[in-house]
Parts: structure tokens; C-alpha cells; sequence
């Protein structure tokens, strides 16, 4: 059984509401909109969903800085 990303979690409640903003960056793709829109409604998030965030962040935040890897 994988563990699960909830309500349950401390944190959940702050990276949700993370995932709300970083939802309304004017940088992001369609696509990358779209996918944050699907995790932002979960109420449970899975491995899988946490991964799509943490990517579509960092990948936001390079786009806002001008940086690389």
C-alpha cells in the first residue's frame, strides 16, 4: 500500500493552498494548468500527483527566474 497525501498530513492544508497559486501563475502551459487543476480538486493526493506538482513548480519557477538546471 503506498502512503497517501491527505488531510491527515500537517502539511497537506499548506501545500494545497501552494497548489492553488502556483495554479494561477501566468506561466504556465495549458497543459500544466490543466494537471494542477486535477491534483488542486483531490482530496487525497497520490505518489504520482506530488511528482506532477513538484515538476510543474520547479519547472514555473525557472520560467519566472530565467534559470537553469
Amino acid at each position: 500500500m503506498q502512503p497517501q497525501f491527505n488531510s491527515d498530513n500537517e502539511m497537506f492544508t499548506e501545500v494545497n493552498t501552494l497548489c492553488t497559486a502556483v495554479k494561477a501563475a501566468a506561466n504556465l502551459t495549458a497543459g500544466e494548468k490543466a494537471e494542477l487543476t486535477r491534483i488542486d480538486a483531490r482530496t487525497q493526493w497520490r505518489p504520482r500527483d506530488v511528482n506532477s506538482f513538484l515538476r510543474i513548480l520547479g519547472e514555473t519557477i525557472r520560467r519566472k527566474t530565467g534559470a537553469s538546471d
